[in-house]
Formats: structure tokens, sequence, C-alpha cells
């Protein structure tokens, strides 16, 4: 419901809004989950929202619904769709 004060030209909608502030740094490891194996990746995703992607050849095993670490290689904060191009934390280098 909007509300109209006085003669203003305007209407005054009150809203709330719950944030996620996520401004992950290179190198930082955080847990995602697997949401699918790409041909040529792994798709994440961390808090449920957020898009990580691990290139195939730095994969290791996993399944989907897997709980991963992932060491974060790039932060892709100005697109559009937020996302984070990582590798997989724990893992030898190949």
């Amino acid at each position: 419901h909007g509300i109209v004060q006085s003669d203003a030209p305007v209407v005054f909608v009150p809203i709330e809004a719950r944030l996620l502030v996520f401004a992950p740094v290179v190198g930082q490891e955080l847990e995602a989950t697997v949401a699918r194996h790409g041909s040529d990746h792994l798709a994440l995703l961390a808090h449920g929202v957020i898009n990580v992607t691990i290139p195939h050849s730095l994969i290791g095993s996993a399944d989907q619904g897997d709980a991963v670490a992932a060491r974060v290689g790039v932060a892709a904060g100005s697109t559009t769709v937020p996302g984070v191009r990582a590798e997989r934390a724990g893992l030898d280098p190949p």
C-alpha cells in the first residue's frame, strides 16, 4: 500500500529487503554446492545464488549436490550476473 502525503506529487511505498553482500577476494576459499557438470567445467552455487565455475582441468571428482571447497581465481562482480571463476581447493595442481 502506498501513502500519499499532503499534496506531494509522489507516492511513498515502504519496502523491506534482505541483502547478501558478497565480496570474495582472489585466493579466498569458499564452500559451494555442485549444481551440474558442464562439458568443460563444473558449475557450483555458493550461498545458493552465486555462480562459481571450475574449469574441467581443475575439477577432480565431485557429484551433483556435493559440497566442495573452491579457491577464488577471478571474481566477476561488474557483470550483469555476478560469478566466480575458481579452482578446486585442497587439490594438487595437475
